[in-house]
């Protein structure tokens, strides 16, 4: 019995010796860049990214997130909105909206409200805009800004 014992665990400690010495190789793929640029505006242009735009009207400010939605800026800019490519802070438990369609491909816009008043009327008006371009839109009901 107790040469079983010794037999099975020579068999395993040498198995184990084995698989541990094998060196393991990392498969990286060759698309991902050797060195991140520290700057945003370095990274390579997609078209088919999702693109973020600031745009404010007096003391009002949005951040619009859009990813292939060609009209959008016919809808937001409505009113004197004014927009620039540029990432902005989020505040916490700020409203939002999104739409998107699936014409061959995902079209996708999303609304966060940042600053000033009368958000809620503007962003209603906004996702009416968008659903009668076919568009599916959804808000977050769990924030009490749209209760």
């Amino acid at each position: 019995m107790n040469l079983k014992l010794f037999t099975i665990v020579t068999l395993l400690s040498g198995i184990w010796s084995n698989v541990t010495l094998i060196p393991l190789k990392a498969q990286t793929p060759s698309k991902i860049p050797t060195v991140i640029p520290a700057n945003v505006d370095d990274l390579p242009t997609d078209p088919d990214q999702l693109k973020t735009w600031y745009c404010s009207q007096e003391n009002q400010g949005i951040l619009v997130e859009v990813k292939l939605v060609n009209n959008w800026q016919d809808t937001i800019k409505t009113n004197q909105w004014q927009c620039e490519e540029q990432l902005v802070n989020l505040p916490d438990n700020a409203p939002q909206f999104s739409c998107e369609s699936d014409e061959n491909q995902i079209n996708l816009i999303t609304v966060t409200w940042i600053k000033g008043n009368e958000g809620k009327s503007t962003m209603k008006n906004w996702i009416n805009t968008f659903e009668n371009q076919s568009m599916v839109c959804t808000i977050d009901l769990s924030n009490p800004f749209w209760n």
